[in-house]
């Protein structure tokens, strides 16, 4: 052992060497047997073809003549000149009746019975030949010509042993050259360099320099002794200074630590005052200490340590555009300049609505990025001030619904033919929510694209064939719908029902909910006698149909409750059974379609009441589309979110 490990360095240099020189041999014997190979076949299949040939030129004479004994010597001839034939037969032309025989037996005596028993060769190690009267093309009989490959696999073993002697001879004779040139030319002057470190003493460094003994000629070793020798120098010379510097250094660090200390209790007193959540990230997403008391108000925990993204940001859904356009965002921006940062941070989320126990409609957080760079100007964190502005959010949206209702009523109010406008709103309201149904029920395949897609323009050209496309609401409504619609490529499945599809949605809802909001300011604007009374046709079969929606939407509904919550009926939840849902969810991989699936029929059958006249139940359906919107992803959906997304705006659509 201790031999071995003198000689490790040796070892280790020598034997990958030799390896490799094994490898090379190796490859290169097997490239020359394979070659002898193909050349020894090459010539049987030379010498078969000529004996074949010869035996059809030889053998048509005798044949005609009948002269057994001289068939039989050619036979026998043919046998003893080519040593790979072991046995020759002439039959008939149907390969009926075998006229003669000769080959070799188990003694390689030639005889011409019992031959082909005893030898052992492939079935197909025989040769096939036509023997024909050249003169009147008659057929005499067909020759066959067994040989075997014996005597080559003979050759190739020979050969073989061969090359596996002088592989092993090679590489002895390599292994132990490079064992000893590198002993004599690295590892000796290696030693002398180890043992003269080793002597070294740090406290005093003024000894000789080292000199190796017995070099030839100046080489890498040398230039490795003198970075040796000049490193030595070096310390020395550091050695001084170091001595110097540390009779201030204690005095410096003192002083330096009560500076630093009293700026972190500045920093924290000032975050502890901030009504904000403040903390800083480093390019893994790793929240940073210190982080503003506030934070745990927001978030319920001490957020140092946790992941940024996954804490903000985790109901993403898993392959939205939204999350795509936040991780490259995010990623993006470390180890950039500002400029970088400034065209990235368009993909940072302002404003998200998360999921929350404690509020039903989910938290609204507004959210600022500031970028802290380092010496060199580049992004090394990045400082995350959260907000939480859930009740002034819910005023801006009272404050959008108010104004868009007087924006609204102001338009109705100044409109001129206000009969005609009365009459159309019904009637186009009813077709545009027969085409948000087709959209949602269209498969992403050409020809099905090319059918809605059809029909919808055909609704546009509707809409502007009546005198609603005077107000300039509806007409910028509109031709953002237009617009989308120009983009669809019937072959384009994929970008359908990734992004035109969900477009087109957006915008066809958009110019619904205009609509309700026209027809219900008529219906106010009635009691003043200002529009004539406004009302949809009772259509049965409408009714029917929104009927039938409800019901299939309870078949859903129960479906999902009896694989996440073990349940039949929202009536029969309890605790445990919501407090076990997220795992079943994580393990039920059609949730994500199914909420989606639920979200937008939620939105229909709410439209679709709204034209039956059933407002309370319009609503609360409305109310569940919306909340299920920020339903996060199967792999990440909380007690918090079934409940405020789900459970309680399901409870408040069954209730009406």
């Amino acid at each position: 052992m201790m031999k071995l490990k003198k000689w490790g360095l040796q070892l280790k240099l020598s034997i990958p060497l030799a390896v490799i020189s094994t490898v090379i041999l190796v490859g290169f014997g097997v490239f020359n047997f394979n070659s002898e190979k193909r050349e020894l076949f090459i010539e049987l299949e030379d010498k078969t073809n000529g004996a074949l040939n010869k035996l059809k030129t030889n053998l048509v004479g005798p044949f005609l003549d009948m002269e057994d004994d001289s068939i039989r010597g050619i036979l026998r001839s043919e046998i003893n000149d080519v040593k790979e034939i072991v046995g020759i037969q002439i039959w008939d032309e149907n390969e009926k009746e075998l006229h003669y025989s000769a080959g070799r037996n188990e003694k390689e005596q030639i005889v011409e019975k019992g031959w082909l028993k005893k030898q052992v060769f492939r079935e197909d190690n025989f040769k096939k030949g036509i023997l024909k009267n050249k003169d009147s093309d008659e057929v005499l009989g067909l020759i066959m010509i067994y040989w075997s490959d014996k005597l080559i696999k003979n050759k190739l073993r020979k050969e073989l042993t061969k090359v596996i002697i002088e592989v092993l001879l090679i590489d002895i004779f390599l292994f132990l050259s490079i064992f000893i040139l590198l002993k004599m030319l690295i590892l000796k002057p290696l030693k002398e360099m180890a043992e003269y470190a080793g002597k070294l003493e740090l406290k005093n460094l003024r000894g000789p320099d080292l000199i190796l003994k017995k070099r030839f000629s100046h080489d890498e070793i040398d230039d490795l002794a003198d970075t040796l020798n000049k490193m030595k120098s070096d310390l020395q010379s550091a050695q001084s200074e170091v001595l110097n510097y540390t009779d201030n250094l204690e005095k410096t660090v003192r002083e330096r630590t009560n500076d630093l200390k009293r700026n972190l209790d500045e920093t924290n007193g000032m975050l502890s005052n901030i009504n904000k959540a403040i903390f800083r990230v480093d390019s893994k997403g790793t929240i940073l200490e210190p982080a503003s008391s506030f934070s745990k108000k927001v978030f319920y925990k001490d957020i140092v340590g946790s992941h940024a993204l996954k804490l903000l940001f985790f109901h993403f859904k898993d392959g939205s555009i939204e999350k795509k356009e936040l991780v490259d965002s995010f990623l993006g921006v470390f180890g950039n300049d500002e400029n970088k940062y400034k065209y990235l941070k368009s993909g940072l989320p302002t404003k998200i609505t998360v999921p929350d126990k404690r509020k039903k409609k989910g938290k609204v957080l507004e959210i600022s990025y500031v970028p802290l760079f380092d010496n060199e100007s580049k992004v090394e964190k990045l400082m995350f001030i959260v907000d939480d502005v859930t009740q002034l959010e819910q005023a801006m949206k009272e404050l959008k619904g108010n104004e868009k209702k007087l924006n609204s009523l102001n338009d109705l109010i100044f409109f001129h033919d206000k009969t005609a406008l009365a009459k159309d709103l019904p009637f186009l309201i009813v077709n545009c929510v027969d085409c948000l149904a087709d959209i949602h029920k269209t498969e992403p395949n050409p020809s099905s694209i090319k059918k809605i897609t059809d029909k919808l323009i055909f609704l546009t050209d509707m809409i502007k064939s009546k005198v609603i496309i005077k107000m300039p609401r509806i007409l910028k409504l509109l031709n953002e719908f237009s617009w989308n619609l120009e983009s669809v490529d019937d072959w384009s499945e994929d970008f359908y029902k990734n992004v035109t599809s969900i477009n087109i949605e957006e915008d066809l809802t958009n110019i619904i909910l205009q609509l309700n909001l026209y027809f219900d300011e008529i219906k106010n604007l009635k009691e003043c006698s200002i529009y004539p009374v406004i009302s949809f046709n009772q259509d049965f079969g409408f009714t029917e149909k929104v009927n039938d929606k409800l019901k299939d939407f309870e078949r859903i509904i129960v479906n999902l409750l009896e694989y996440v919550f073990l349940v039949r009926s929202i009536d029969d939840l309890t605790d445990e059974n919501i407090g076990n849902a997220p795992k079943k969810v994580r393990l039920y991989g059609e949730f994500d379609n199914i909420i989606d699936m639920i979200c937008k029929r939620s939105k229909l059958i709410s439209f679709s009441l709204k034209i039956t006249g059933n407002e309370k139940k319009s609503k609360s359906f409305w109310e569940l589309s919306e909340l299920l919107k920020q339903m996060p992803s199967k792999d990440k959906v909380t007690e918090a979110a079934l409940i405020n997304n789900l459970i309680e705006p399901y409870k408040k659509v069954k209730q009406h």
